[in-house]
Order: C-alpha cells, then structure tokens, then sequence
C-alpha cells in the first residue's frame, strides 16, 4: 500500500508473505523506472490480459504459487 508522504508498507499471515510483497513491490519499482526512461509504460489490452489468464501454464503458475 502507498502512503502519501511515507513509505511502502506490507501485511502478511507470515513473515515470507510480507517478505513476497516486499520484493513484488521492488521489481515492480524497478520495472517501472525503466519504463519511465525509455519513455513510459504501454500497456496490455483488456484482451490480451484475459487471454493470458486463461492460459493452462497460468492455472499451473497459480496453482503453484498458491494464488
């Protein structure tokens, strides 16, 4: 969660979920600034994301990732 003013701020059931959200948000920054140098995002269509989520090897990643 974005606080405005402060910083990052991750809950959790356990401390390797919190940790999880933590380096989710880092990549996720990272990603992000890279993006920004080059120009700025662009971004998936509606279609194309709900292509992808239906994807077999999805169900699996999810199913593995407990999600």
């Amino acid at each position: 969660m974005w606080m405005k003013n402060h910083v990052l701020m991750a809950v959790g059931a356990t401390m390797e979920a919190v940790m999880a959200g933590m380096q989710m948000a880092e990549k996720a920054a990272q990603l992000w600034l890279g993006a920004a140098n080059l120009g700025g995002p662009t971004f998936m269509k509606g279609e194309d994301v709900n292509r992808i989520a239906s994807r077999t090897d999805e169900a699996l990643r999810r199913r593995l990732m407990n999600i």
